[in-house]
């Protein structure tokens, strides 16, 4: 792992082209390796999240040194373009540096992404009294049973649920899953005029979602937004929010040929 200051990443991939990663929450920088295309196509810098096992303990300022930090990186490598990843959480920090980074985007693929649409239960317990009620809670002995009841309501799958099991075990893995959330809340941006950046710059998105997926379905709240994009290619797979699978990785596969 190597790091700069506040930013800390890995370096992966076999391919000339640059793609700055960023991965799910649970997850790390690495995440992506799975996805043998990716990784063959691009040179990666997967970047690890604030509040993470790899990543800073911390997310104040955090946003503005990586800015600094990918302009320093492609200055410094006299990068003409690139391209960004996200997944999931990540996905919304995607697309929030688009709107940095607009000239020099080449692609952005965003896997089961959550920043497109406005998604009311986590954008509740991402902000202010939402996410006070939200700590409240999971420090208390409620969190697990919460989940399964989360589950059984079908807002998470149970590769999600398996996923934030392991994270509420102690009382830092609990604080740190509320300040992941508090970070993510405080990134906004107007998807109006996000969409209107993309034609305008004619940078191609690359929107793979789960059929199975319960977090953040394809469905009328994010197709609506979709259809506005010239330049795109909506990718459905079998597959729920958990993504990063051997299956997942042929389909991709497949469907990068035609990119």
């Amino acid at each position: 792992m190597q790091e700069n200051n506040l930013v800390k990443y890995g370096i992966y991939g076999n391919g000339k082209e640059l793609l700055f990663a960023f991965h799910g929450y649970g997850l790390d920088g690495f995440q992506y390796k799975i996805l043998d295309n990716l990784c063959d196509n691009y040179s990666i810098i997967g970047f690890h999240l604030p509040y993470h096992q790899l990543g800073p303990k911390t997310h104040e300022g955090w946003l503005n040194e990586l800015i600094g930090f990918i302009n320093d990186y492609v200055e410094n490598h006299q990068i003409q373009r690139f391209s960004i990843v996200g997944y999931s959480i990540g996905a919304k920090i995607a697309l929030y540096l688009t709107q940095h980074f607009k000239v020099k985007l080449s692609k952005l693929y965003l896997f089961a992404p959550y920043g497109f649409e406005s998604y009311w239960g986590l954008d509740f317990i991402s902000k202010g009294f939402g996410n006070l009620f939200f700590q409240t809670v999971v420090n208390t002995s409620l969190p697990l049973f919460i989940m399964k009841m989360v589950k059984k309501m079908g807002f998470i799958d149970q590769h999600h649920f398996e996923i934030v099991e392991k994270e509420i075990g102690t009382k830092e893995q609990r604080s740190n899953l509320c300040n992941t959330l508090n970070f993510v809340g405080e990134i906004e941006f107007s998807r109006d005029f996000l969409i209107d950046l993309l034609n305008n710059h004619q940078i191609k998105v690359v929107v793979v979602y789960g059929k199975q997926d319960v977090l953040f379905p394809y469905k009328e709240r994010n197709i609506a937004l979709l259809d506005q994009l010239l330049l795109k290619k909506i990718i459905a797979v079998d597959e729920g929010h958990w993504m990063m699978t051997d299956k997942m990785n042929r389909l991709f596969s497949k469907e990068m040929d035609s990119l």
